[in-house]
């Protein structure tokens, strides 16, 4: 919603780190089509801008944070995302 980086971070200073930092990656052209597909409710978060923002900003993440994060093609038949979702965490 466009708050600042470095102020969320100095939130979360002293919240615990993950074990595994894992981001579901889509384009917002596929995440708005998913909406569209389940019905819209008219909420801030189905307007197409705002989710090419939100989009930008996760993908950025991995570079910003400190622990390694792990970016999924989300794409992928839901199959495919699970088996490598469950791979990471049971590493």
């Amino acid at each position: 919603m466009g708050a600042d980086y470095d102020w969320v971070r100095e939130l979360n200073r002293d919240a615990v780190k993950p074990d595994v930092t894992v981001i579901l990656d889509v384009s917002a052209d596929i995440g708005m089509s998913r909406v569209d597909s389940r019905g819209r409710d008219g909420n801030i978060f189905e307007d197409m801008d705002f989710q090419q923002q939100v989009v930008v900003r996760y993908r950025q993440l991995k570079d910003k944070l400190e622990e390694e994060v792990n970016l999924l093609d989300a794409s992928r038949p839901i199959e495919e995302v699970y088996m490598e979702l469950e791979d990471l965490v049971q590493d």
